[in-house]
């Protein structure tokens, strides 16, 4: 079966120890590989060396928080319009997200 194709811009919904933050998306995929930027108020940030494997998402995004760059492993599943999965970086809780690409 054919990967999923997540280029587009999505509405990231990311949740960190019951803080909810709204990320904006904006990906773009070339084959199986994967790149894009992210925003939010926290401040912006980078999506490389990301792959689409069936519905599978992995990647890693250098983004900024409170005034540094942290480098975050994403891991998501993809259904259609929707991506769900998890965030994990250094020092930092889990995070859980919930993303929905915008027609």
């Amino acid at each position: 079966a054919p990967s999923a194709n997540v280029s587009g811009k999505w509405t990231m919904y990311a949740n960190a120890g019951g803080q909810e933050l709204q990320i904006d998306m904006d990906l773009k995929q070339t084959g199986a590989n994967v790149s894009g930027t992210l925003s939010s108020m926290l401040g912006g940030g980078s999506i490389d060396k990301a792959v689409v494997s069936g519905n599978n998402f992995n990647g890693t995004a250098a983004v900024e928080v409170q005034g540094q760059m942290v480098t975050l492993q994403i891991e998501g599943k993809i259904e259609g319009d929707k991506m769900t999965g998890m965030m994990a970086g250094q020092g930092l809780p889990q995070i859980s997200f919930k993303a929905t690409k915008i027609k």
